[in-house]
């Protein structure tokens, strides 16, 4: 969905009911893609990230071993009994850290403007920019060449991410001392 119609945005704003029916079922698509899209992009099975899924500790009942099918039922976008305690399991097992927020309904709109297999994707702690830049920061100096390019890179896809959003924006102005600066974008 590239650009929200206003016949939309008009029905969304009007009826709460198909406000809410609509993006509970945006949420359930986006739940079930980005599953399947972590799981390919990570290479694993159904069967893998189902057995990967088991090694979380300490969220309830007694860790049951997670099946093959319920991964599978849990790709299809009609499913909708998502719970948190294997959502949670699940970014176990992809390493992920799981993000549960109340949102506004404008930035569903703008995510689902942005919806595709590389806004779903995330990277692994190892590739996560944030974490490169803390593990070279103690370097020499030499380093800090990288650590501005890391920091130019991510504050690219920042930008360009939400520029068509009226936000406030923190940019890394100085990656070598975690240095943040606010830039209000109207």
């Amino acid at each position: 969905m590239s650009e929200i119609n206003k016949e939309l945005k008009e029905e969304l704003l009007a009826d709460k009911e198909s406000r809410h029916a609509y993006f509970n079922e945006l949420l359930n698509i986006f739940i079930a893609t980005q599953l399947k899209v972590l799981r390919e992009q990570r290479e694993l099975t159904q069967e893998q990230l189902a057995k990967d899924a088991k090694g979380l500790k300490g969220f309830g009942k007694e860790d049951k071993e997670m099946k093959q099918e319920r991964i599978s039922t849990m790709e299809n976008v009609n499913y909708s009994s998502w719970s948190i305690n294997t959502l949670r399991k699940l970014a176990w097992a992809f390493d992920l850290r799981l993000k549960v927020s109340f949102e506004e309904f404008g930035t569903g709109l703008r995510e689902a403007q942005y919806f595709s297999r590389e806004f779903l994707e995330r990277r692994s702690v190892r590739n996560d920019p944030y974490f490169k830049l803390q593990t070279i920061s103690g370097e020499a100096d030499g380093n800090k060449a990288i650590m501005r390019r890391n920091a130019a890179e991510i504050n690219h896809k920042l930008q360009t991410i939400l520029s068509s959003q009226s936000h406030e924006l923190f940019m890394i102005t100085d990656p070598t001392s975690a240095t943040l600066s606010r830039v209000v974008n109207r």
